[in-house]
């Protein structure tokens, strides 16, 4: 560890052992810091009588503070500010919004800033139970709402839950107990690696419920049982009957051949343009993407409305109006997916809007949508294919196949050629 202060801002994670878990070089960082932020508990650790700076709690509005500390080291050398987080500022930690805001490559680089981290609780945690860290999903709800735990679900599933406070640990257990979740294990670790440590573990939900008092400062470890109902397995595409809709909505079957061809990964932007019930935006949200489903009409807005809450998506952006009207307004997209509202002119901006290397993908039900489809395939290049789906319904006392409306879809990968994106999703 360096002993030469050269930084003009440290981010240092703390257990909750103290100082005493630190180094003494971290330690005298700390002390002859010009202003020192941090939690009431992070602050706690510090005597007033060994800093020769400022301890500044944080304010409600953190980004305030963020900024008053960006401009405090802008300004000034030979000084340095110090932020106290819990174990690794990195990882669900302060450390990720401060660089965010602070680092500007001209003022203040990366250079400037120095991140000293501590033992995750996640670590500790693991430590404890022996669970592997790559066999667990880590979550945290501090500051977040259980909707967190919803796609982590799934059988024989381990899950590391960072908490916001005691209360959270009996909000887990009702939510499991309400949508029939089976458990192996239910363990609480409260204060890991500090002298108040304990930990508790129940194989009953009531148990946990019923408990009198769990410390703020705690983890919570679950061990999903593989008895779970069918409702929570994790489906590529949702069940039709998952959604609130008026019946104009890309079917289960259809959506996930749409699925595919739009390629859906964690953090790219999708734009869904006449969202109708959301169903598209919903299933890019549910594989990590972020989406803006536009639609102008309000039932339709509405039921998206539902459909994201009672699904428990968090990344998924409503925007109301007609497509020509608000595109201009969203951030450039990696996706584009038409299913209502189709013309010319909505087609030729978003192809021109289209990131690189970024996909069209337009479902059509109508002769006349169809036809600017085939017109633009003919123009552009890309692949055009019709879909047919037919499900056994009953006749009488027999079965037969009822068949759905055909679906032209359209697809087209910028700045690629006809020839080579036949290749790519002849078979999407």
């Amino acid at each position: 560890m360096m002993t030469h202060h050269h930084k003009k801002l440290y981010i240092i994670g703390v257990g909750d052992d103290g100082l005493s878990g630190l180094s003494s070089d971290i330690v005298s960082l700390i002390h002859h810091a010009k202003y020192i932020y941090g939690g009431v508990r992070h602050l706690n650790m510090i005597d007033d009588n060994d800093i020769i700076g400022k301890k500044c709690i944080w304010q409600k509005v953190i980004e305030d503070d963020i900024n008053t500390i960006k401009k405090y080291i802008a300004d000034n050398t030979g000084q340095y500010v110090c932020v106290l987080a819990s174990g690794n500022p990195l990882h669900y930690g302060i450390a990720k919004k401060i660089l965010s805001y602070c680092v500007d490559d001209t003022t203040i680089t990366h250079d400037d800033i120095d991140i000293i981290p501590h033992h995750s609780i996640f670590t500790l945690a693991s430590a404890y139970l022996h669970w592997s860290l790559e066999d667990c999903t880590l979550l945290t709800i501090h500051g977040r709402t259980l909707s967190q735990l919803v796609h982590a679900i799934q059988p024989n599933a381990k899950l590391l839950v960072l908490t916001s406070h005691g209360e959270d640990v009996k909000n887990i257990a009702q939510y499991l107990q309400q949508h029939h979740i089976s458990i192996n294990y239910f363990y609480i670790m409260e204060h890991l690696g500090g002298e108040k440590q304990q930990c508790y573990d129940f194989n009953n939900l009531d148990d946990v419920i019923n408990h009198n008092y769990f410390a703020d400062l705690n983890v919570v470890a679950l061990h999903i049982t593989d008895d779970l109902q069918y409702i929570h397995r994790p489906y590529i595409t949702l069940p039709d009957d998952h959604f609130i809709h008026d019946g104009k909505m890309t079917k289960q079957d259809i959506r996930a051949i749409t699925l595919n061809a739009l390629c859906p990964a964690k953090n790219l932007i999708l734009w869904d343009l006449g969202a109708g019930a959301g169903s598209i935006a919903i299933e890019w949200a549910r594989y990590g993407g972020i989406t803006y489903a536009v639609e102008y009409q309000y039932k339709r807005i509405k039921m998206i409305q539902d459909n994201i809450q009672q699904l428990a998506i968090t990344n998924c952006n409503i925007v109301k109006g007609k497509n020509l009207d608000v595109i201009a307004d969203l951030p450039i997209p990696d996706a584009i997916f038409i299913g209502g509202g189709i013309c010319d002119k909505i087609i030729k901006q978003s192809l021109n809007t289209l990131r690189p290397y970024g996909r069209l993908v337009v479902n059509s039900v109508t002769l006349e949508s169809e036809q600017i489809l085939i017109q633009h395939y003919l123009r552009t290049g890309g692949h055009i294919k019709r879909l047919h789906i037919e499900h056994s319904d009953a006749v009488g006392h027999l079965n037969a196949w009822r068949p759905s409306m055909s679906v032209c879809q359209w697809i087209y990968q910028k700045n690629i050629s006809e020839k080579d994106m036949d290749k790519k999703t002849a078979n999407a």
